[in-house]
């Protein structure tokens, strides 16, 4: 009768049985004698029991001849050729999920520095830092009319005035007509005019007589960008007081006032190039006169029969034999793409 001992639990089946070690063996000794099988004694003082016996005989036998030391061997086998494979297999396993992990950590940390610099290049351009985007974009608007200054500049040139009467005569000449309808009206509005106001704007395109409140406003319209600026970055901080206090059960009867004051904060009086309707259309015809002067440019340089020799016999327009030449267009060009770009925010 044998007892199999398992290094977890103390106890092993026979099935899974690798060897009996010399500790549990003793263990089963120690066990036995503590029984009641262990009481009884014969007259000499030895313990009855066979099994006790049996298990001092196997512990005698593995002191005398070292079988401790094969069961010790028997172990180191199994686990040998079982169980450190197992390890190794799993710790193989847990190496490849780190370099996987190790390889996605590696192209977040690119996402996260490509996105980063994306924003920081952007923020340049817009001309910001990018630490408070409320406040900072805010006070862009206030510096509205230094940012497209330069584009009026362009656009008001005489030279510009001088292209928009040249292409209605080119158009007139190609289409054998006598009048056209104006050609590249809000370009040449701005040309005249300038930066106005979209109400004066309206109003002197229908011949409409401009009153003396309106005349005032002209006088003063970039001041505007420079209130709403600020009046909206105070509204941000008011709001952002009436949330914390809201948060503590106060300012509730505040609340839906500022948010009435804050809502009637707005560029209610725009001008024509920060107008995005207005804006489009003298973009639009821009546009159409750059690409106009392309192709032009290429007639010209390309010596194609197009370049009007016989003005003199069909047209009575000056402007045409002056103008029709390369250093005239480029010039334009140049100052028409750079109004273009100024506009459009490109930098």
């Amino acid at each position: 009768f044998v007892f199999f001992f398992q290094a977890e639990d103390g106890i092993r089946d026979v099935e899974r049985s690798r060897g009996l070690g010399d500790v549990y063996k003793r263990q089963i000794e120690k066990l036995l004698i503590q029984s009641e099988e262990g009481k009884e004694k014969n007259f000499l003082g030895q313990y009855s029991s066979p099994i006790i016996k049996d298990v001092r005989m196997v512990i005698a036998m593995y002191k005398k001849d070292n079988l401790s030391l094969a069961d010790i061997g028997k172990e180191i086998t199994h686990r040998i050729q079982f169980e450190i494979p197992g390890y190794r297999k799993t710790i193989n396993a847990l190496d490849k999920q780190a370099k996987d992990e190790g390889v996605k950590v590696s192209e977040v940390e690119k996402s996260v520095n490509d996105a980063m610099e994306a924003y920081d290049k952007e923020c340049k351009t817009i001309g910001i830092k990018g630490e408070n985007l409320d406040t900072e974009i805010l006070d862009l608007v206030s510096e509205i009319p230094q940012i497209i200054k330069p584009g009026v500049d362009r656009l008001t040139l005489p030279h510009i005035a001088t292209f928009v009467e040249f292409y209605r005569e080119y158009a007139k000449f190609l289409n054998e007509l006598e009048t056209v309808e104006p050609l590249l009206p809000y370009l040449s509005y701005v040309q005249e005019h300038g930066d106005t106001l979209a109400a004066v704007a309206n109003l002197t395109l229908e011949n409409k007589e401009i009153d003396s409140e309106l005349a005032k406003k002209e006088e003063e319209k970039y001041t505007i960008y420079t209130n709403y600026a600020t009046k909206q970055i105070e509204s941000i901080a008011t709001n952002i007081m009436i949330i914390e206090d809201t948060t503590q059960g106060k300012g509730e009867e505040n609340k839906e006032k500022t948010g009435e004051e804050a809502s009637t904060i707005r560029l209610t009086d725009e001008t024509i190039l920060t107008d995005r309707t207005w804006r489009d259309l003298v973009l639009n015809d821009i546009t159409e006169a750059i690409m106009f002067i392309k192709r032009r440019l290429q007639e010209l340089k390309g010596n194609e029969q197009a370049t009007f020799t016989t003005y003199e016999d069909q047209s009575k327009s000056q402007i045409l034999k002056i103008n029709d030449n390369i250093e005239f267009l480029n010039s334009v060009d140049q100052d028409l793409q750079q109004a273009y770009n100024i506009l459009t925010g490109k930098r």
